[in-house]
């Protein structure tokens, strides 16, 4: 199911929504608009990748390399220290998240990987809080 793509605050922040099955091409399509369309991440200081209704993966390891080094592509387009976080009850689709990470270290991007939406904005509102001074649930000053 392809993964929805919310913007947060005039574009300070994306939530990228995903429910059913998770696929690996479903990944690669959302870093695929983020790239085609620039504009999307250009001012985003932070992205969860929300995947609480999630209900199965279809994710290969091939997929993961994929994805890490389109993030890499798409961190050159955002502000250096972008903050993502990913959301990831099921073991399968945390297992995958953490090699993400591991792949994707060569970002710009501060990540985290957790199993609740909770813990995604706790860790969120706390770092957006420190490294760019405003809160992420308080409605942005711009027009």
């Amino acid at each position: 199911m392809p993964i929805e793509i919310r913007v947060q605050r005039d574009g300070d922040g994306l939530v990228l929504i995903s429910s059913g099955v998770l696929s690996g091409r479903d990944l690669i399509e959302v870093h695929e608009k983020m790239l085609a369309a620039p504009e999307i991440v250009e001012k985003s200081k932070y992205c969860i990748l929300d995947e609480e209704a999630v209900e199965a993966v279809d994710i290969s390891p091939d997929h993961i390399r994929t994805v890490a080094e389109m993030s890499k592509r798409v961190s050159a387009l955002t502000p250096k220290g972008t903050l993502v976080c990913i959301v990831a009850p099921r073991d399968a689709a945390f297992g995958f998240a953490r090699m993400w990470e591991v792949l994707a270290e060569e970002t710009s991007w501060e990540t985290m990987t957790v199993r609740s939406r909770a813990e995604a904005d706790s860790w969120i509102r706390a770092r957006v809080k420190e490294k760019f001074g405003f809160d992420p649930d308080e409605e942005s000053g711009e027009s």
